[in-house]
């Protein structure tokens, strides 16, 4: 927007400039000039950079390339340029005649900057608090995708050691199948060697020690079982609690990814204040 007036009632806006922060409910410091001299100026409570009515417009000074050059100028000042000690964002706007060919005269408005870096530094420390979350995710979520792989790996270990015992059950009912026949064979033997009298006493010792034999294998088939059937009790108590922690990995993963968005919102949150912060003050990059 063009600012067309009179040098008169530039001259005036000097007896109103005292009102206007009052009126903007802003602590905005005010310099009206001419083409030659500072009219009026008023300091904000934060930023006063000591200046007098009626001090000349110096070469080179920001009223001065204003004047010159008919632009609008905005400039922020950091902290370690400031006068004061304060960053401020000092804006030059060119004041036309009424035919707005001829500069007479120029505003200058300086605002403290001091809320706008806080909510800079809070975006910032924000936005560092949101990535350093999403990489402490993804670093969670990498050791449970590798937790979830060995449990995967102890399961089929499981299975394949189920399997082996399933198959050395046959093999143990073999060996039960031919203790009970070797029984009954010594039984059959000691029987017929019964019969034939002293001509059978060497056959009936052999007949006995088969006999002793067969109850011996029977014996360690009956141990051999247990001993399966107690590791197969354990693998299954195994199984249930690694399908436990399964699962508990898996609550993980759903968790890490809902923090995961979350940190992702944040992130955007950040922006979006930075964003604020800036449209608030009129600044831009």
């Amino acid at each position: 927007m063009i600012i067309k007036t009179t040098e008169d009632t530039l001259f005036k806006f000097k007896d109103i400039a005292p009102f206007f922060n009052a009126v903007l409910e802003e602590d905005v410091g005010i310099f009206i000039y001419d083409k030659n001299m500072l009219l009026a100026y008023v300091p904000s409570s934060k930023v006063n950079l000591g200046l007098k009515d009626g001090s000349p417009v110096a070469e080179g000074s920001m009223p001065d390339k204003c004047l010159k050059t008919g632009n609008k100028i905005v400039t922020m000042i950091s902290k370690e340029r400031s006068r004061c000690g304060v960053p401020y964002l000092s804006c030059a706007t060119p004041v036309f005649s009424e035919e707005g060919n001829i500069v007479i005269g120029c505003i200058i408005t300086n605002q403290s900057l001091d809320t706008y870096q806080k909510i800079v530094e809070v975006a910032k420390n924000l936005d560092n608090s949101s990535q350093e979350l999403s990489s402490a995710m993804e670093e969670m979520s990498a050791q449970a995708q590798e937790l979830s792989g060995t449990i995967s790996s102890i399961n089929d270990l499981g299975k394949a050691v189920n399997e082996d015992i399933a198959r050395t059950d046959k093999i143990v009912s073999f060996i039960k199948a031919i203790a009970q026949q070797t029984n009954l064979l010594g039984l059959n033997a000691a029987i017929e060697a019964a019969r034939v009298g002293e001509l059978g006493r060497g056959f009936g010792v052999v007949a006995e020690e088969i006999r002793k034999m067969a109850t011996d294998s029977g014996k360690s088939v009956k141990e051999i079982t247990e001993a399966l059937g107690g590791i197969q009790k354990e693998i299954l108590r195994l199984t249930e609690r690694i399908n436990e922690i399964d699962n508990a990995v898996q609550e993980q993963a759903g968790v890490i990814e809902e923090i995961t968005a979350a940190s992702t919102d944040l992130t955007s949150m950040a922006n979006d204040l930075t964003g604020f912060a800036n449209n608030m003050y009129k600044l831009t990059k």
